[in-house]
């Protein structure tokens, strides 16, 4: 199927009662206490919440009216890795981002997938918004750039009702059986 420019295979799909549940399991299985997550500036509460839970460090990195500032992610991985801090990973909302409600321009994904690539840091994106953009369609989904280094994480709680609790993850085949 293609999902905002992201061809993904029905073995890189799994359900989860909501995209919060997956981000639940994401944590679980991939968050030691005292790891470091990279986070937008502001972030979802949930999302923070749920790292908490988890006793992860929340660093967030600075966003302007384009959303995340790749070089504030520079920035951010180069004074965590030199205090001694393992990043686990960076999760961010590239479409209009709770609760800023900023839309991640293009170039800003390809270099923020670039940044983290490099770094060996994965990213979780989290898009439950995505498909709701009414003036123009959003850009391509950051997975469709980079399949494996990406988890994407959609909900039809926005799209077809709040109450139906189901959501996805698209993930690398590197991380499937883990999760």
């Amino acid at each position: 199927s293609d999902l905002e420019g992201s061809n993904a295979n029905p073995d890189d799909v799994i359900v989860t009662t909501g995209s919060q549940h997956a981000l639940d399991l994401i944590s679980r299985i991939f968050i030691d206490p005292g790891d470091v997550v990279l986070v937008e500036a502001p972030s979802y509460l949930g999302a923070l919440g749920t790292f908490s839970q988890y006793q992860a460090q929340v660093v967030h990195v600075q966003m302007d009216h384009d959303g995340l500032i790749p070089e504030a992610l520079r920035h951010a991985i180069s004074t965590t890795r030199a205090a001694g801090h393992k990043i686990k990973f960076l999760y961010l909302i590239p479409n209009y981002q709770n609760p800023a409600g900023v839309l991640l321009p293009a170039d800003r994904r390809s270099e923020i997938l670039d940044i983290c690539r490099d770094s060996g840091i994965f990213v979780i994106e989290d898009n439950p918004y995505g498909l709701l953009g009414f003036d123009k369609p959003s850009p391509n989904a950051m997975r469709a750039t980079d399949s494996e280094n990406v988890v994407y994480l959609g909900s039809f709680s926005k799209t077809i009702a709040p109450g139906f609790r189901v959501g996805w993850a698209l993930v690398p085949q590197s991380l499937k059986e883990k999760l």
